[in-house]
């Protein structure tokens, strides 16, 4: 019988210098992965850095990771994933989408992408869940997230359904069939990750200070000029 192939997809154009040696957004997935002991192969794609990656038709699942990028931007591999996530879409191959990967499935099936109009979301988020998930356990009403993130989804593609929301957050989670899962938030982000991006954000002028409170999240009325 053959091993089940997955593979993780690295949304992240450009280098991530200035994050140091911190595991990398692979790492964090992959790492979270393991201590379950799934039999797959687990494989590493990086079509943001490499076009040549973006052909998924061969895995048995997909995970789609965040990124500094906007889905809404007009970068020639975020059109290629789209593309690709519906023809997925239409075998009903397993895809599971986090931050900018949740963003990026729901615009390329239909649904819509944009400015969330309190401003960036940074920081830890009560996320609550108000549908059955199976594989939530045990169950929970409210789990405790990261966020980081500009643009959220505004409208959901046809089929979708909400299953999680966060302050500023309505869409925080949605699920298409027994196919898709996605999560605004960043399950896999580790404490470390995210103090690094803040500390990047706070050394830039005008940036409000960040606030350990939570909730409601840290926020900043501005969008940031550059990526990490």
């Amino acid at each position: 019988m053959s091993i089940p192939s997955l593979a993780i997809v690295v949304c992240v154009p450009g280098p991530r210098d200035r994050l140091g040696d911190l595991p990398d957004e692979y790492e964090q997935i992959a790492g979270g992965l393991t201590p379950h002991g799934a039999p797959w192969r687990i494989v590493r794609l990086d079509p943001a850095r490499n076009p040549d990656e973006i052909p998924l038709q061969g895995f048995d699942a997909v995970v789609f990771s965040g990124s500094p990028s906007s889905v809404n931007d007009p970068d020639p591999w975020i059109a290629a994933l789209m593309a690709q996530v519906r023809e997925l879409h239409a075998r009903q191959v397993p895809m599971v989408g986090i931050c900018f990967g949740h963003q990026l499935i729901a615009k390329a099936l239909g649904g819509e992408v944009g400015a969330n109009p309190d401003g960036l979301i940074a920081g830890p988020v009560a996320v609550h869940w108000h549908a059955d998930a199976p594989w939530m356990q045990p169950a929970r009403q409210e789990v405790i997230l990261r966020a980081m993130h500009h643009d959220q989804v505004l409208r959901l593609p046809a089929g979708a359904e909400v299953i999680a929301e966060a302050a500023h957050c309505p869409i925080g989670a949605y699920r298409i069939g027994e196919h898709v899962l996605c999560t605004q938030h960043h399950p896999e982000m580790p404490g470390s990750h995210l103090n690094a991006i803040l500390d990047i954000l706070e050394r830039r002028p005008g940036r409000l200070a960040r606030r350990s409170s939570m909730p409601p999240a840290p926020r900043w009325r501005n969008r940031p000029t550059a990526s990490w």
